[in-house]
C-alpha cells in the first residue's frame, strides 16, 4: 500500500522519474484501478446530483456505458500511440505505456473537491471556476501523457509532441478529405440536375 501511494504521488508531481521506471515493471493493476476510479467517481457524483432529472432511472446504464467506453478508448489510444511511437523509432513496451496512460488520468480525481468548492461560489464566478478547473485538469492530464510517451520511448521533446498530435492530424486530414469528397459529390449532383 505504501509503494502504491508513493507511486501515485510521484505520478502527479514527479512523472519523469516514475515513468522511466515503468520499463522494468509496469503497475498495470494500479493503473486499472486508478483509471476506473477516476472515471467512475466523477460520474457517480454527477449521478447523485442528477436524481431529480427526468431520465435519472437510466443513470446506471449511462454510467456503465461511460465506464466501458472509457476503458475501450484507453486500450485503443494506447495501441494507437504505441503504433505511432514505433513508427517514429521509439523502443518501449506497450504495457508500460498502458500503465502510464492509465495513471495519467489521476488529475481527474481533483475535479471532485474543485466541484465542491464551486458550489460555494456565486453564479458567474462558479462558471469561471469550473471552466478554469477543467482546463487545468485537462492540461495536467496531457502533460502526464507527454511525460509518459517521452520517458517510455526515449523521445526528444519535439518528437513527443509530434507523436501526441499525430492522431489529431490524421483525424483532421480524414475530415478534410471527407468534406472535399462530399462537396464535390454535391456539386456534381447539383450540376447534373441543372443541365
Amino acid at each position: 500500500m505504501q509503494s502504491n501511494l508513493v507511486m501515485i504521488y510521484d505520478v502527479m508531481f514527479r512523472p519523469r522519474q516514475v515513468f522511466q521506471s515503468f520499463s522494468s515493471a509496469a503497475p498495470w493493476r494500479l493503473a486499472l484501478g486508478v483509471f476506473i476510479l477516476s472515471t467512475a467517481l466523477p460520474s457517480l457524483v454527477f449521478w447523485a446530483g442528477a436524481q431529480h432529472f427526468p431520465l435519472s432511472h437510466f443513470m446506471g446504464l449511462i454510467l456503465f456505458v461511460e465506464l466501458a467506453g472509457s476503458l475501450v478508448f484507453w486500450v485503443l489510444s494506447t495501441g494507437v500511440y504505441h503504433l505511432i511511437a514505433e513508427f517514429a523509432g521509439g523502443e518501449g513496451r506497450v504495457m508500460s505505456l498502458f500503465s502510464a496512460l492509465g495513471l495519467a488520468h489521476l488529475p481527474q480525481l481533483a475535479i471532485l473537491p474543485l466541484f465542491v468548492l464551486a458550489g460555494l461560489l456565486s453564479g458567474g464566478l462558479q462558471t469561471c471556476w469550473l471552466a478554469a478547473s477543467a482546463c487545468a485538469i485537462w492540461g495536467w492530464t496531457w502533460i502526464l501523457y507527454y511525460y509518459a510517451l517521452k520517458e517510455i520511448y526515449q523521445f526528444s521533446g519535439s518528437k513527443t509532441v509530434l507523436v501526441l498530435c499525430a492522431p489529431f492530424f490524421v483525424a483532421l486530414f480524414i475530415g478534410l478529405v471527407l468534406v472535399v469528397f462530399f462537396a464535390v459529390s454535391v456539386a456534381q449532383f447539383s450540376s447534373e440536375n441543372y443541365l
